[in-house]
């Protein structure tokens, strides 16, 4: 598969990620996630832009067509199947998977993705507990209904809770990936909650503290636990 694709795909899903957790697709979001200079995004967008892929209202915010919007879906759906399959299947490191399953999102066909699916029993989220699109959405998940991010959960006082999630901003990071498993917080697991200054804490079932920077505070979701 040529580089030209494999950009291609990767900016959609991108842009499929940043509808996924309410922020507003804009170039310069892109250039934070995909730690490129401003003018290589923006001669990316603009060739997209006349491969009908996507569009620009009032020049600014990113519209996907229904093309683009469909390929970023599937180029998502790709990477998080692969990510089950890397963690559940081959056993490898928590960490390492998603940095490995943004090779194989590229390369794996929809044939392949379909059987993959099938064969980890249709799962309904990644070991990160983002949800694994379904081809017939017609719009991305909203993260924001699976639970409170850190920010949100410190303004509401809420000091135990269950882990939701990790997005994909915050995935980007292996170190903080590292901590994270280091630490036992993952999906489902019962945490404890509360705040050091501009950092935001995270106690797992290890007994250990995950310490979250403020710039990931708004990645990871918790949701009450039930009375």
């Amino acid at each position: 598969m040529s580089e030209l694709i494999d950009t291609t795909q990767m900016y959609l899903r991108t842009i499929y990620e940043l509808l996924e957790s309410g922020v507003e697709p804009r170039r310069a979001r892109i250039v934070e996630r995909l730690h490129q200079a401003g003018p290589t995004v923006s001669q990316t967008v603009a060739r997209m832009e006349r491969d009908g892929l996507l569009g620009l209202n009032d020049g600014r915010t990113i519209e996907l067509s229904e093309a683009g919007y469909d390929e970023g879906r599937a180029v998502m759906r790709r990477h998080r199947l692969a990510e089950c399959f890397i963690v559940t299947a081959l056993g490898m490191d928590y960490a390492s998977a998603h940095e490995e399953a943004c090779r194989w999102e590229h390369v794996m066909s929809e044939e392949v993705a379909d059987r993959l699916c099938e064969m980890l029993g249709t799962p309904g989220a990644t070991p990160y507990g983002t949800p694994i699109p379904d081809m017939q959405d017609r719009e991305a998940s909203a993260l924001e209904d699976l639970g409170l991010d850190l920010v949100q959960a410190d303004e509401a006082g809420l000091t135990r809770a269950r882990f939701v999630l990790i997005n994909e901003y915050a995935q980007s990071d292996v170190d903080f990936l590292e901590a994270v498993d280091a630490n036992g917080v993952h999906p489902g697991a019962e945490v404890t909650l509360s705040r050091d200054g501009e950092e935001y804490l995270v106690t797992g079932q290890t007994g250990r503290t995950l310490h979250v920077p403020e710039r990931y505070a708004g990645s990871l979701r918790v949701e009450r636990l039930q009375s």
